[in-house]
């Protein structure tokens, strides 16, 4: 394995494009055979079946490719590790059908427990590093939420992409169940890169699947035989969640954000200290999902359930932008306070991030 490996990431964040150089920590750290590469997931948050209190989610089953499109490789799908909410897991690809080849494209298949994906980094067999970030979820218009995943030499914290086999946590079905990512192209290798934030939201970058696996039994072994997504979007269009006619419109037509969550995520709350996290702008994307939040740099809670967000009692400012309405959320007792009484919140898990 390549020791003290550091690689620049390009990235898209508010319209621009940016980069991340990740360190010999954000890399996988396990022991691979040389014919062999390893990939690390990171997740911010996970959304089990069985409960809030459970922060476990299935590791993505994980396909591997040359640059040519060669199938060369494969995870352990009998065997996928869970992450715990805010972790990450290493894993082997075994490259039986390409040894010691650069595994340069990656396709992810979520479990139907929906997952959110902070960053993904891979060390080839020649011990290479690439990396990609989840922050291309919301550039690219998937469903995002925070993370507090720090990433890279100067501590940056990624958005999350959230990715759902069966959509059980999905009901707006938005969530890919699939990604397949040229690993390639999010790397700053010269600086000669694209400055174009749609370039990497193109077929050639990545591309997006909501329902890929229907030849695909995660049980048993994987694929004999497989080959790259293909889109079906011409060069600079974002790629490719409408695999159905009326995906597309569906998702132009939304007129109200999405209000619907599973139980799990409606009975968690998170908050944070960080300055990116913006309570006020998770509230305001319609493309935002996830557990109600509070910012602590803003004095703010969001109501991720209706999208509406609130001052933090004691902090001024108004509801809704009406001034002189005192509503605000109490966080001592979790409790909003609306027309002169305190409406509680029933949390099952209160996640405080530092």
């Amino acid at each position: 394995m390549q020791d003290n490996a550091i690689t620049g990431i390009l990235y898209v964040a508010f319209g621009l494009v940016a980069l991340v150089t990740l360190g010999k920590n954000d890399v996988p750290n396990i022991r691979q055979h040389p014919d062999n590469s390893a990939v690390r997931v990171a997740v911010a948050l996970n959304a089990p079946d069985d409960g809030p209190t459970q922060a476990d989610g299935t590791y993505p089953a994980i396909l591997a490719y040359n640059e040519v499109g060669d199938y060369i490789g494969w995870s352990d799908w009998q065997h996928r590790p869970h992450i715990k909410s805010g972790g990450f897991h290493d894993v082997i690809i075994e490259q039986q059908k390409g040894p010691g080849q650069q595994a340069t494209y990656l396709q992810l298949f979520a479990g139907t427990d929906a997952v959110c994906i902070a960053y993904i980094s891979q060390t080839w067999a020649d011990g290479t590093t690439r990396g990609w970030l989840g922050d291309m979820g919301r550039a690219c218009g998937r469903p995002y939420y925070y993370s507090h995943i720090f990433v890279g030499n100067d501590g940056h914290v990624p958005d999350c992409i959230w990715m759902d086999a069966d959509h059980s946590d999905d009901p707006d079905h938005d969530m890919p169940a699939a990604l397949q990512i040229h690993m390639q192209e999010y790397t700053n290798l010269t600086t000669a890169y694209s400055r174009d934030p749609a370039h990497y939201c193109d077929e050639e970058c990545i591309i997006f699947h909501r329902d890929p696996t229907k030849h695909l039994d995660f049980k048993k072994h994987p694929p004999k035989e497989d080959r790259l997504f293909r889109g079906n979007h011409p060069p600079g269009g974002p790629c490719c969640m409408d695999d159905d006619d009326g995906y597309a419109k569906r998702n132009r037509q939304r007129q109200q954000p999405r209000n619907r969550r599973p139980p799990a995520l409606a009975a968690r709350l998170v908050s944070s200290p960080h300055g990116k996290h913006s309570a006020t702008d998770l509230c305001g994307s319609e493309l935002s999902h996830g557990p109600d939040f509070v910012s602590w740099s803003e004095r703010v809670f969001c109501d991720m359930g209706t999208k509406v967000s609130w001052p933090l009692c004691g902090s001024g400012g108004s509801v809704g932008g009406e001034e002189g309405e005192g509503e605000c959320y109490e966080w001592e007792t979790h409790s909003l306070v609306t027309g002169g009484r305190k409406v509680a919140r029933h949390y099952a898990t209160v996640e405080e991030w530092g």
